[in-house]
């Protein structure tokens, strides 16, 4: 096992019923961080089977699982299998990929072992029908290693958003994913312009005969490197994937971050595709001149208020608490905006002496990252007319 892996074991306890096969089951509450309003099976102890899973790269640690058969399963829920199948389906119950193939194969008699071999990866995780996060490898910051990409649809159509990997296997695994659904890919959407998010994009477009598709000042930006946009997405537009479950994507304008980042609300099930918003691993990084700390802060405020029950994040795992992990972001950078003040009104400096009085808990060599960050703190606070440049520094602004 890997050093980044985590062993962990899940019970399957079972009943045979005149309706069906039933399931212990825990259902994990609505708004929780990880796996809010999911169905799983709760955890297990004993000898372990040779079914199991092994959770996406979403993270640097990572569960590998095992199941376990039998045995009591306190504060479980007996659930008819089949029928959580078809709620899942029904965009009535969201319900893990691992879990609904175990719950599979006990409808339908088969091994556990051939639905749910141990140790082999999930590639998709899609906890509502047509919304599926394929994590994908790429040259991205630390402690993240793989950018998400999504295909969205569930009809005849779909549209892959940020096919992020340069790299030709994680390329050739994307192919054979989006190749194995059997639906024309009607465009490849972009949430913005940052290399680990276009690195396939415009490899796998070209590929299929697709057009990309992102905002116009993202255009922009992508010119001369290599990823040609073929159509403009504006604010507030619409994109419809008609189906047995329709879905309909709904582009916001949400920059400060990166200039023309559009996020993506699938406004059926509420479900949010946030791009580098938020991130479920590591941090997201205000660089000015493209970051803009004020316009960063609004733009979480707006995704906040979309109230989406579910978050995806370009890095990560999805979020069941989109609302919280916000009101987390922004007490955090408004914390961290008194230590920057402070910091100043200790003393005129430039940006490299101030760092390690704002930012006094964080290692030299992440300094340069941290001055990318104070410095889009402290252009806030001089438009806002409370610091001022001083020659080569920066000062307190003094009121008469």
């Amino acid at each position: 096992m890997g050093e980044h892996e985590r062993p962990v074991s899940a019970l399957i306890a079972t009943r045979r019923t005149p309706a069906g096969v039933e399931v212990a089951l825990v259902h994990h509450p609505a708004g929780q961080r990880v796996d809010g309003d999911v169905w799983a099976f709760p955890p297990g102890e004993g000898e372990a089977t040779g079914a199991g899973w092994r959770a996406p790269p979403f993270s640097p640690v990572r569960d590998d699982g095992r199941f376990v058969l039998g045995g009591e399963a306190p504060g479980a829920e007996w659930v008819l299998a089949r029928d959580l199948l078809d709620r899942w389906a029904n965009d009535e119950a969201l319900v893990a990929p691992w879990t609904r193939a175990a719950l599979a194969a006990l409808v339908d008699g088969r091994p556990l072992e051939d639905a749910c071999p141990a140790g082999r990866g999930v590639e998709v995780v899609d906890l509502v029908p047509g919304l599926r996060v394929v994590p994908v490898r790429t040259p991205t910051l630390p402690p993240a290693t793989h950018t998400n990409c999504f295909v969205v649809g569930d009809g005849p159509e779909v549209v892959v958003i940020d096919p992020a990997s340069p790299f030709e296997d994680e390329q050739a695994r994307l192919d054979r994913l989006v190749d194995g659904l059997g639906r024309r890919v009607r465009e490849v959407l972009l949430t913005h312009h940052h290399p680990d998010h276009v690195g396939g994009a415009e490899r796998l477009a070209r590929r299929l005969g697709a057009p990309i598709a992102a905002h116009a000042r993202t255009a922009e930006l992508l010119l001369g490197r290599g990823t040609s946009v073929d159509r403009l997405v504006e604010d507030g537009e619409a994109i419809d994937l008609p189906g047995p479950r329709p879905r309909r994507l709904r582009a916001h304008l949400l920059e400060g971050h990166a200039d023309g980042h559009l996020v993506f609300h699938e406004e059926v099930t509420g479900h949010v595709i946030a791009g580098d918003m938020v991130a479920g691993t590591g941090t997201i990084i205000v660089d000015p001149p493209e970051g803009k700390m004020a316009l960063y802060l609004e733009s979480l405020a707006r995704l906040k208020g979309l109230g989406a029950p579910v978050l995806y994040p370009a890095h990560g795992p999805p979020i069941g608490d989109p609302g919280g992990l916000v009101d987390e972001y922004v007490a955090h950078r408004l914390a961290r905006e008194r230590k920057v003040l402070a910091a100043v009104e200790a003393g005129a400096a430039p940006v490299e002496v101030l760092v390690p009085r704002a930012y006094p808990e964080v290692a030299p060599a992440l300094y340069p990252f941290a001055a990318r960050s104070l410095l889009a703190h402290l252009l806030k606070l001089e438009a806002e007319g409370r610091v001022a440049r001083a020659g080569d520094g920066w000062c307190a602004r003094t009121t008469s």
